[in-house]
């Protein structure tokens, strides 16, 4: 599965931001998946992650202006 895991990262043609990292926990076995299934999961979690990604980042920006705002 690690192998699986790696390759689909390594050759998803949409690029992942550079300062974000990415744990991938496998729930069960690879079976008979393959590196086209797993490339297809990463295409399909793509989005949904980087709208949750922006999101925090809003956030952390939200949580920063409110403890430098003077009291």
């Amino acid at each position: 599965m690690k192998r699986l895991v790696r390759e689909a990262f390594r050759t998803s043609r949409a690029p992942w931001p550079d300062d974000v990292d990415l744990v991938v926990i496998a729930k069960r076995s690879p079976g008979e998946l393959t590196l086209h299934d797993v490339a297809g999961e990463f295409s399909a979690a793509r989005d949904p992650l980087l709208k949750r990604i922006a999101q925090a980042r809003r956030d952390a920006e939200k949580r920063a202006a409110k403890l430098a705002a003077p009291s």
